[in-house]
């Protein structure tokens, strides 16, 4: 609610300076409490062990009725604008909320209905402060380059480089989706001391991970012209940043869970320093590499950051909990 007031105030302040996009913001500003509301629905599903479920609702249902939705507006004639996207988009979360709480009624235990509940909030502020703050800084690694590149080149270059970084991010969808299964399974193996577990499961979904990441590269390689070339004319120009940004993704599959394998055995303050390091690592190389190499520039910087993120992740747990997370 206090971010949702903030952008509304924000958009205020900009709305005589940039007329067009002010519908657009303000309709953003209330998509910040529907995401805010869906991602603890999905959690609370992944706790329960529904990865499936949640998934289905969110990362295939959401896109799916979106592309839906914006074709039927190009079938009728209407013109595809920025603010009708976002109010689309709000529709369909609003859809996918109502799923997720009818799923979690459905799921959630019945003994949990009735216990009683137990308060360990110290305990509990020292282990969410630091995993918020790791949360900001994976935004900040996954945005603070379009931002920044928004700073130097001109909007179309932005543009180009934004759907570069998007298609970037589907090479991702074997990472997100194995661990979204692997972090319950990091906890329950490291709580019960179950090493030989542990190894099992860190090996399978890391090897899942890379099969499914692997291909998806290779797609983006072969035929990543032609797919930049369907958002319009002069979209391929962004081949170069999409191959720079899709291998920093390969490097995190290559390297495993090691984020969650860290945050969820109780070393979340070291997960912390290196995830924010490597934030700032990255708004200081794209900063510097824009200006001179433009939108590759800014994909070097990106993947550099994402790439040195994994790889340190992948030292430290070696050094601190003794095992191999990676696909090898």
């Amino acid at each position: 609610v206090g971010l949702a007031g903030l952008m509304l105030l924000v958009v205020a302040a900009l709305s005589r300076r940039e007329q067009p996009m002010t519908t657009a913001r303000l309709f953003a500003a209330q998509l910040v409490l529907l995401l805010a509301f869906v991602d603890m629905r999905l959690s609370w599903l992944q706790a329960l062990r529904r990865n499936v479920e949640a998934q289905l609702a969110a990362g295939v249902a959401r896109p799916l009725l979106l592309i839906a939705l914006l074709a039927g507006a190009a079938i009728t004639g209407r013109r595809v604008t920025a603010a009708l996207l976002i109010a689309c988009t709000a529709c369909i979360l609003g859809m996918v909320l109502v799923a997720l709480l009818s799923m979690s009624r459905r799921f959630w235990p019945e003994r949990s209905r009735t216990a009683a509940p137990e308060y360990n909030a110290k305990a509990w502020w020292s282990i969410a402060i630091p995993l918020f703050a790791i949360a900001i800084s994976q935004m900040l690694l996954a945005r603070a380059d379009v931002l920044i590149v928004g700073s130097f080149l001109s909007p179309a270059a932005v543009g180009i480089y934004a759907v570069a970084n998007q298609l970037a991010t589907l090479v991702t969808f074997g990472i997100s989706t194995t661990n979204s299964v692997t972090a319950p399974l990091i906890s329950e193996y490291h709580a019960g001391r179950d090493r030989v577990a542990l190894r099992t499961a860190l090996k399978q979904t890391s090897r899942l991970a890379l099969a499914v990441t692997a291909p998806a590269c290779a797609v983006l390689v072969v035929f990543g012209p032609m797919i930049l070339g369907f958002f319009g004319e002069g979209f391929s120009a962004g081949y170069w940043a999409l191959l720079l940004l899709s291998s920093g993704q390969l490097v995190i599959a290559v390297c495993g869970p090691v984020g969650f394998l860290l945050t969820m055995t109780e070393h979340q303050n070291t997960a912390l320093w290196v995830i924010c390091g490597a934030a700032l690592l990255q708004i200081a190389l794209v900063s510097v590499l824009t200006p001179a190499f433009g939108m590759v520039g800014a994909a070097a910087g990106a993947a550099l950051a994402n790439a040195s993120r994994s790889l340190v992740l992948t030292w430290i747990v070696r050094r601190k909990l003794g095992l191999n997370a990676t696909a090898f």
